[in-house]
């Protein structure tokens, strides 16, 4: 498998893809976010675009990968109207308006709050870091980056850009440790007091994932994720094997018993045996004087009679005759 070995300010995780110049001009323009944005459906599949040379950075939902190239389904437009992309040969990577009042999108948490209601959004699961130092006072979290930590080796699918702007899906291994994926914060002021979390119900967590579908990822890696995206509890897993085990153990006993049963009842029955038939009882001729009953049967008697003797006489002859 091909792998692309990001330069080392990406591996070492030290400094953030977007860190401001002071030489480039910053935002004076507040613009305002006040309902929720629900991006489209495919952008829950966190898309990973890899940005050309120098950086090779990874960003998830890039909404300007290249210059004059605009992916707008994931961010709100409000934000996308003001949004600068720095050319790759420059060190940083974008400049965004303040947005006031800010209302987090539906698939991102609060990830950092600051004085008069300042709060700093990143996408679920993607954790937030501040810059160093701030370049601008009353935004102190511009210039801060979302990012999720890659586990070592960790593989996934990415959409890379060149310099000349062609693309090409290719399969990208975490090589060392302390590589991120990034995201885009939003940050701005919120209309009353934030809390620091993922209050909005309807977000989906967006995770990296070891999967080689092309452009997609799923599975978690680094940042907080909502307790709906940490699947089925360990005392439900539990419960199931319990009682897929008593489950077993009756079938196992209900079996033997029809069988202990099925077994005891040849026993009663005998080779061929019939209990609705009656035992035939068989008696034989005794000796005169003797009668023939069974031993304990009184009502049954069999009594022998001897016919009456007669003396033997013999019949006449031709020869007795003649003596005669």
């Amino acid at each position: 498998m091909a792998r692309i070995r990001p330069q080392a300010r990406e591996a070492t995780g030290l400094q953030t893809p977007w860190m401001t110049s002071p030489s480039l001009a910053q935002p004076t323009t507040t613009l305002a976010l006040s309902t929720t944005f629900t991006p489209a459906a495919s952008c829950t599949d966190n898309k990973l675009t890899m940005l050309p040379s120098p950086g090779f950075f990874l960003f998830v939902n890039e909404p300007v990968p290249f210059p004059n190239t605009t992916v707008t389904n994931c961010y709100p437009s409000e934000f996308l109207k003001s949004y600068t992309a720095i050319s790759s040969s420059t060190y940083g990577s974008s400049i965004v308006p303040v947005m006031s009042p800010l209302v987090c999108p539906s698939n991102f948490c609060t990830r950092w709050v600051g004085d008069d209601n300042y709060i700093v959004c990143c996408p679920s699961g993607y954790g937030f870091r501040p810059p160093a130092t701030p370049s601008i006072r009353d935004r102190p979290g511009y210039g801060g980056s979302c990012s999720s930590l890659f586990s070592l080796s960790q593989t996934t699918t990415v959409l890379k850009y060149n310099v000349d702007g062609l693309t090409n899906v290719e399969p990208w291994t975490a090589s060392t440790p302390g590589m991120n994926a990034y995201a885009h914060p939003i940050d701005g002021f919120a209309a009353s007091s934030p809390a620091v979390g993922c209050g909005n119900p309807s977000s989906s967590s967006l995770t990296l994932s070891t999967s080689s579908v092309p452009s997609t990822v799923t599975a978690a890696v680094g940042g907080d994720t909502p307790s709906s995206s940490k699947g089925v509890s360990s005392g439900t897993i539990a419960g199931a094997a319990v009682g897929s085990i008593l489950g077993l153990a009756a079938i196992v006993c209900l079996v033997f018993f029809l069988l202990r049963r099925n077994r005891y009842n040849h026993r009663e029955d005998g080779p061929g045996g019939d209990h609705n038939t009656a035992p035939t009882e068989i008696y034989t001729p005794e000796y005169p004087g003797q009668n023939n009953e069974k031993s304990g049967d009184t009502s049954r008697h069999l009594e022998i009679y001897e016919m009456n003797a007669h003396t033997v006489h013999e019949m006449p002859t031709e020869e007795n005759d003649k003596k005669g």
